[in-house]
């Protein structure tokens, strides 16, 4: 798998181009939204302090993200 997510999508709905436009939409959602609720299952699961430099870069982006809207 490659860290280029435009590559990993392309290569995950090579047979969903076939579908009509609503379908691969539908597919493309659910494809992120799995692999998004995986990787918060994992970062859950770690347990590792961050240095202060990089918590407070964390702490910063979760205080603007709250602020986003879908």
């Amino acid at each position: 798998m490659t860290s280029n997510i435009a590559k990993s999508l392309n290569n995950v709905n090579k047979l969903a181009r076939r579908l009509s436009v609503v379908l691969l939409l539908e597919f493309m959602r659910i494809t992120i939204q799995t692999w998004i609720h995986k990787h918060n299952e994992e970062a859950a699961k770690t347990r590792l302090e961050l240095t202060k430099k990089y918590d407070l870069k964390l702490q910063k982006s979760v205080a603007l993200s709250t602020s986003m809207r879908a």
